[in-house]
């Protein structure tokens, strides 16, 4: 993805900066420092299914949630928290799903989630994370 069709938001101690008139991605930093090359970060791509907080660090933000946030961490291991998004129903959202990444450096990672219904008829879904670096086509995941 070029920087031209990125949209900051950096992360880095206190300091939060966002600027909300550009298009394409949110970028959003998960790391102290300046930013690193894409071969020696963890990118977590968001689902617009999915509400989504990351090491208890980083939520989505509610109003933001359909748009595509690239999220930048160190490498190494990182507790994903989902929470399915109904469409039509009673029920908002599922219960919290417990995901986990494995974030190598230069890998791209997204959680897919596949909706269904309970023996009572109630909606339920599963959520599971892929290394989509590694699928076929994958090299190009962040030219979103």
């Amino acid at each position: 993805m070029q920087s031209s069709a990125r949209c900051p938001l950096l992360l880095g101690g206190i300091i939060t900066i966002a600027i909300a008139s550009c298009g394409g991605a949110q970028l959003v930093q998960l790391y102290e420092g300046e930013k690193l090359p894409d071969d020696r970060v963890t990118v977590l791509w968001t689902n617009p299914q999915l509400e989504i907080e990351v090491d208890r660090q980083y939520k989505v933000p509610s109003g933001e949630i359909a748009r595509l946030h690239r999220i930048e961490l160190a490498p190494g291991n990182h507790a994903v928290e989902v929470q399915c998004r109904y469409q039509d129903e009673k029920i908002k959202v599922s219960p919290v799903i417990a995901l986990a990444v494995e974030g190598e450096a230069g890998h791209s990672y997204k959680p897919r989630v596949q909706f269904g219904r309970g023996a009572e008829g109630q909606p339920k879904c599963k959520a599971r994370m892929f290394d989509v670096t590694s699928e076929p086509g994958g090299q190009k995941i962040d030219l979103y």
